[in-house]
């Protein structure tokens, strides 16, 4: 990006429209959702934009565009183009005297003032000037913010339009808020809701259909895939031997690419494909559900072959995607790249215990998902990450780590409980609707199951608390 740096600016004075004549612009276009990108959203702020480009002979370097990004938490600024703009800023790669151009304040934040103005410093004295042109061709409706215009009387309309673009959205948050709560107490209550958020892929939405009389949801071609998978996985086949099975009958996944493990491991623990929908809230930045799970999709299996899975599944130990987290640790996790094809290294745990230790061998990736690779190199992470630990230690004269506190034994404990408890209301809810409904029988069963996992784990953690309190205090009576 060549920008020509203005000769005449006297940053000692406000600037005003026929100062930045000619200078070079950047435009900034951004709009929330993606049901605004089926609309004129993007292309009514590139027009305006251009009005005022055209009116002000300035010359437009190149517009950034952040499409269904929401402004309202951030999202732009932390992960899209506005974020990489306010980078180059930092890293002095935008010339002194660029003007940057957008419809209306809402575009560019719609965030608190203690968000935004940081921001706008950024912008300000990192040598910008920001134009709102609105949508109107008349000169004296645009809007020119420096340094000088903001902490003047100038700034106090633009403080009242950072404010109301943030009461906008906090209204119409709570307007969601308030009408996903409705939705769920109908789904609580047995009625026929459309879940919001986007349907499983194997189930295409058609809202207009509802006004014609048709099923708002219908099956479409990759149930077959659902089919299939479900089917090999009651033959007592492992996700891997599923995965090459689908690769020979050529199914692919929803972007045309082979299944990969992990994503069909997904879709065997799913009870959408029998129809299932659990509302949920994001609480502490979690998804946590909030209801009973109601059927309200079209059954892409029947509920006889999701209940055969399931008991293959709970018979094999539920392990669906190999050992993860805590229980397999990977030190070089999302730092180590396969050789030959770039892709992120995994840690292989097939075959077991052997000799009271668990293999974890590192290897590619896409070998394993899909033999994409043909790197089939495995590093015994057993023997590598010991010795580096060690050598770290010793440098680092790092002191062993103290034992669990009574604390997070208790945070564990009550989070059992809330799961245990959230299990049982869910199968009171659904209990007077089962009728003669072997799908809804099936489910309560499986949430039995689960809760009674549940119990047996609470009851360990108890259990474990216990003699870890009765070690603690007969240590300290001997040390006495």
């Amino acid at each position: 990006m060549n920008i020509i740096i203005p000769l005449r600016w006297d940053r000692s004075r406000p600037l005003s429209l026929e100062d930045i004549r000619g200078w070079r612009a950047i435009s900034y276009l951004r709009f929330s959702s993606s049901l605004q990108g089926e609309g004129d959203s993007i292309e009514r702020q590139r027009v305006n934009t251009e009005r005022a480009v055209e009116a002000l002979d300035l010359i437009l370097d190149r517009a950034i565009e952040d499409q269904a990004k929401s402004a309202s938490k951030g999202i732009h600024r932390k992960k899209g183009e506005l974020g990489l703009l306010l980078s180059a800023i930092d890293a002095g790669r935008i010339p002194v005297g660029s003007v940057l151009i957008v419809e209306a304040v809402d575009r560019l934040t719609r965030e608190g003032l203690l968000d935004v103005y940081p921001m706008l410093t950024k912008i300000i004295r990192g040598g910008m000037v920001l134009l709102v042109c609105g949508e109107t061709e008349d000169e004296d409706e645009f809007e020119l913010y420096d340094e000088h215009a903001i902490n003047g009387r100038q700034g106090d309309k633009l403080h009242v339009d950072i404010r109301s673009a943030y009461k906008y959205t906090k209204r119409l948050s709570q307007t969601a808020k308030a009408r996903h709560a409705r939705r769920r107490e109908s789904a609580s209550r047995g009625e026929q809701i459309t879940p919001n958020g986007v349907p499983p892929f194997w189930i295409d939405r058609d809202m207009r259909a509802r006004r014609r009389g048709d099923p708002v949801h219908t099956l479409n071609e990759h149930r077959c895939a659902i089919v299939a998978m479900f089917e090999e996985a009651a033959a007592n086949q492992s996700v891997r031997q599923i995965a090459d099975a689908l690769t020979r009958r050529e199914i692919t996944d929803p972007d045309g690419r082979p299944w990969r493990c992990s994503a069909i491991g997904r879709c065997l623990r799913d009870d959408a494909v029998i129809g299932f929908w659990t509302p949920i809230q994001w609480i502490d930045g979690k998804r946590t559900p909030v209801g009973p799970a109601c059927q309200v999709y079209p059954e892409a299996i029947s509920s006889t072959l999701w209940q055969a899975v399931q008991d293959s599944l709970d018979q094999r130990g539920g392990v669906l995607r190999g050992a993860t987290g805590k229980s397999v640790p990977n030190l070089f996790s999302g730092r180590a790249v396969c050789p030959v094809c770039e892709s992120a290294m995994r840690v292989d745990t097939g075959g077991g215990i052997r000799r009271g230790q668990r293999k974890r061998h590192l290897i590619c990736g896409n070998y394993v998902e899909h033999r994409g690779c043909k790197e089939a190199a495995r590093y015994d992470l057993n023997q590598l990450e010991r010795p580096l630990i060690w050598t770290l230690a010793e440098r680092l004269r790092l002191a062993p780590n103290a034992a669990k506190r009574p604390s997070e034994w208790a945070e564990r404990r009550a989070a059992l409980e809330v799961e245990i408890r959230q299990k049982d209301d869910a199968i009171a809810a659904m209990m007077p609707r089962v009728g003669g409904s072997h799908t809804l029988l099936a489910h309560v069963e499986r949430l039995g199951f689960k809760a009674d996992r549940l119990r047996q784990e609470l009851a360990s953690l108890m259990e474990a608390t216990a003699v870890e309190v009765n070690a603690r205090g007969s240590g300290r009576r001997h040390s006495v």
